[in-house]
């Protein structure tokens, strides 16, 4: 038989090796680049690509309501180039082989850690995402209010989802309900201000802003008495 047309037999050890460590994504990522690009030197292109791929950000912020984990992602989004990823954000997009999964009504607090670690990983692995422009794996990524709890850090860390750096921020309640309590959210453009730190030039905008109730006082100490 011809050796190319002979089959081809691979191990079960080198499958488990290639699973751990995404080698067929990783070749279809150099592929895949080397195809959009035409490098006219490709090996020194794919060489400075996965250099690229090592130095791109992994950045995990946590912190209790109102204590800044959403302004601090965005700054470091907007100096980073990395791609800012929430429960909320992530949940209308799950990936429709996992969607069958999901509970009837599916929220960030009804969802199983496992679960949760495939969503993730689906979402962090996603080589279609070069297309939609939030490519992570080339970008980086910055996740936001995950993982909540222990269950859900140890099943990023067996899908090899590991961060190089983790944000906890914290502040003295009474600063995170004076800070809630000033934040103001215009409903069409679904942009958060604040009447103290961050009133919108525009006028049109500073007479739509709102409230939430969450925000509140009252609701505001249920939420941080809770996360305690």
């Amino acid at each position: 038989m011809d050796q190319t047309s002979r089959p081809l037999n691979v191990s079960p050890e080198f499958l488990l090796y290639a699973e751990k460590y995404a080698l067929f994504e990783l070749f279809q990522r150099c592929i895949s680049s080397l195809l959009i690009d035409r490098p006219s030197d490709p090996l020194t292109y794919l060489i400075e690509l996965l250099k690229k791929d090592s130095d791109a950000p992994k950045i995990i912020i946590l912190g209790p309501p109102a204590s800044g984990r959403h302004t601090i992602a965005k700054m470091l989004q907007k100096k980073l180039n990395a791609v800012l990823i929430e429960p909320e954000e992530i949940l209308r997009d799950v990936p429709s082989k996992l969607k069958d999964k999901l509970p009837v009504n599916p929220t960030v607090n009804n969802i199983s850690s496992s679960l949760w670690a495939q969503i993730y990983e689906e979402r962090l692995k996603d080589f279609d995402c070069i297309r939609r422009d939030f490519d992570c794996i080339r970008r980086g990524w910055i996740l936001v209010d995950f993982p909540m709890n222990r269950e859900q850090a140890l099943g990023l860390q067996a899908k090899g989802i590991c961060p190089k750096h983790v944000v906890y921020l914290e502040a003295p309640d009474t600063v995170m309900i004076e800070r809630a309590a000033g934040k103001r959210i215009d409903p069409k453009t679904k942009d958060i201000y604040h009447i103290t730190w961050n009133i919108p030039s525009s006028r049109d905008v500073q007479e739509r802003l709102i409230q939430l109730e969450e925000n509140s006082e009252k609701i505001m100490t249920l939420r941080l008495k809770e996360y305690r």
